[in-house]
C-alpha cells in the first residue's frame, strides 16, 4: 500500500481535511483517507473503514483506489475474501496501465483464481504486450 499524503500538516489535521474533502467526492481525498485508515497513520487502524473510503474512490475510477480495494478482497482485509471482486478490481486498474495493478492480475490468472480461459487468454495479451514494451523501449 502507500503511504498517506500528509500535506505538511500534522495527520491528525490532514485527516480532518481529507474527510472533509472526501465527503464532498473528492475521489483523492477518499483514497488518501482509506489509506490512512489502512495504515493506522494519522487514523486508527481499521480495515473496514479503509476499505469503505477507498470503495469510493475506487467507484470514482481511481486506479490506486481500485488496485488497493483489489487487495483487501484478495486478502480479505476489512471484506469477505471474494476472487471475483479482487480480479473485477484489479482488471479496471491494470486497463488504466496502472502497473502494480497489471502485476497483481497477472498473478491471480496464473495462479488460477481468475477462471482458466481467461487465465489462458490474458497470459497471452499480457505477454504480448510485455515484448512489445520491452521492444519499445529499445
Amino acid at each position: 500500500m502507500a503511504r498517506v499524503e500528509v500535506c505538511r500538516l500534522a495527520p491528525a489535521q490532514s485527516l480532518r481535511w481529507f474527510l472533509r474533502a472526501a465527503v464532498q467526492g473528492d475521489s483523492t481525498a477518499q483514497y488518501n483517507l482509506g489509506l490512512a485508515y489502512a495504515t493506522g497513520e494519522g487514523a486508527t487502524k481499521d480495515d473496514a473503514e479503509a476499505v469503505r473510503w477507498c470503495a469510493k474512490a475506487a467507484e470514482h475510477g481511481l486506479a490506486p483506489a481500485q488496485n488497493n480495494l483489489a487487495i483487501a478482497y484478495r486478502d480479505a482485509r476489512g471484506v469477505t475474501q471474494d476472487d471475483g471482486q479482487d480480479v473485477k478490481w484489479f482488471q479496471k486498474a491494470a486497463e488504466q496501465r496502472l502497473c502494480d495493478a497489471q502485476y497483481n492480475l497477472g498473478l491471480m490468472y496464473s495462479s488460477g483464481r481468475g477462471g482458466f480461459l481467461a487465465s489462458c487468454v490474458l497470459s497471452f495479451v499480457l505477454t504480448t504486450g510485455f515484448w512489445w514494451s520491452i521492444l519499445a523501449a529499445r
